[in-house]
């Protein structure tokens, strides 16, 4: 990895990174020198190194929210015990709109997303972690529909999606090297996918399909998770979503982060 530049704040407990084909977003996430949970959403731009540009404000302060979207449209869910999904437009620089709810306050969970479904995956209810998997359709505002379960509860966990398939990742208990996936274009359980290398949690997770439109059948289709704890982490690891495996080692950042 090469030092591409700076958020516009110094925070941990953010949404991953969730993107177009030309700029990525991130938000919300706890600010260490105010000792506060932030608002904020900040963009950059892929074509170009630098820093993030301010593009916006969540409905509420939050940390530990999930993100995940299309091309057009991002979601941001849960966080900080709250069950609120605001959405954006990813093009215009802009405050959150309400969008429904999750089922339960979730916070820590992951999310992704093919071009027309957002789906949530685990997380932390009353203090407990849970299984849950619930989806949205990004077009239509409302509340989330029950998906199915994860094999096993996750929190601190993190997901990614080819066109086809989510997959989840990480966790703070029992299940720390177990990857799961699910079918997005129907509702079920998760199925095993295979392992990571080490136990991870609180690591980031990323995709290489750019969900233009409906009709985007990318081949390519490599899932990346980046960092994590346990006693921090350089490594970047990736699999291929389209078929079953164990995670591999990719290469390494430049900092040890979760």
């Amino acid at each position: 990895a090469t030092d591409f530049g700076d958020m516009s704040k110094a925070v941990n407990g953010g949404s991953g990174n969730v993107s177009s084909t030309v700029r990525g977003i991130t938000s919300g996430g706890y600010d260490n020198s105010a000792s506060a949970n932030v608002r904020h959403i900040d963009f950059f731009n892929f074509a170009s190194t630098g820093n993030a540009v301010d593009h916006g404000d969540m409905s509420s302060t939050r940390t530990s929210p999930a993100a995940a979207g299309n091309a057009t449209r991002v979601l941001f869910g849960g966080g900080s015990d709250a069950n609120t999904i605001d959405w954006i437009e990813i093009a215009s620089a802009a405050t959150a709109i309400d969008f429904g709810d999750l089922a339960d306050t979730t916070d820590l969970l992951g999310a992704c997303a093919n071009s027309t479904r957002v789906v949530f995956g685990g997380g932390t209810h009353s203090s407990s972690a849970i299984d849950t998997i619930q989806y949205v359709a990004i077009g239509t505002l409302g509340n989330t529909s029950d998906f199915g379960d994860l094999t096993g509860a996750k929190h601190h966990c993190s997901a990614c999606a080819s066109s086809t398939r989510g997959v989840w990742g990480g966790s703070a208990d029992a299940n720390q090297n177990v990857i799961d996936y699910i079918t997005i274009a129907s509702t079920g359980n998760a199925t095993d996918f295979g392992d990571h290398t080490n136990n991870f949690e609180d690591y980031g997770a990323c995709s290489n399909a750019s969900f233009a439109s409906a009709a985007d059948t990318l081949p390519a289709s490599m899932g990346i998770a980046i960092g994590g704890d346990q006693g921090l982490q350089f490594g970047v690891y990736y699999i291929d979503i389209t078929t079953l495996g164990n995670g591999v080692h990719h290469s390494d950042l430049t900092t040890a982060v979760y």
